[in-house]
């Protein structure tokens, strides 16, 4: 790949030819992911130790650091109506985060304008840059001319990445439960 950062999302299936997500279009690798390579693949993501993992996989994701979220898909082990581990898991879907300069200004533009101090609702179908808009809108808003105060409530890890730490008007609360961070 000559541009890592056009890359959306990698699909990794066990007995399946990996698929890399770039600039909108699918490209199928040349060969079938291995039992051996899909596990070898996996317990790297989990730094050697699915069971630090288990309680997020149950949710369908596993933390992979820096803003990296890996979806995972099995078969569900439940008791009670609740599933309380996964076994057999056969997919990782690697969705690569990214950090687009100035791509939420027309929004923040608009805010200034209507919202007068109030929350604004942003929402879209999966994989269209909710999170990057965001991303972006926590460094310009912390940064002059704007100088506020950010808060980042980041329950799931992924908004959050290290390009950011530099900002000092940017607080960000990752992995606490959305009610407790509020709270705080």
């Amino acid at each position: 790949m000559d541009n890592v950062q056009t890359i959306e999302e990698i699909r990794i299936k066990r007995g399946c030819e990996y698929v890399i997500r770039r600039n909108g279009v699918n490209i199928f690798g040349k060969k079938a992911v291995s039992d051996t390579e899909f596990d070898l693949i996996f317990e790297r993501i989990c730094g050697g130790s699915y069971h630090t993992h288990a309680d997020n996989a149950i949710s369908g994701y596993i933390d992979a650091g820096c803003g990296l979220r890996v979806g995972v898909s099995g078969q569900a082990i439940c008791a009670s109506g609740k599933v309380i581990n996964l076994k057999e898991i056969d997919n990782l879907i690697i969705r690569v985060p990214h950090f687009i300069k100035d791509v939420s200004l027309p929004i923040i533009a608009k805010m200034s304008g209507i919202c007068g101090g109030k929350g604004i609702l942003i929402y879209s179908k999966p994989g269209v840059g909710k999170t990057t808009l965001l991303r972006d809108a926590a460094v310009i808003l912390s940064s002059k001319p704007y100088n506020s105060r950010v808060v980042i409530i980041d329950e799931r890890k992924e908004l959050y990445i290290p390009e950011m730490s530099k900002y000092p008007l940017i607080c960000n609360y990752s992995g606490y439960p959305k009610g407790q961070a509020i709270e705080h």
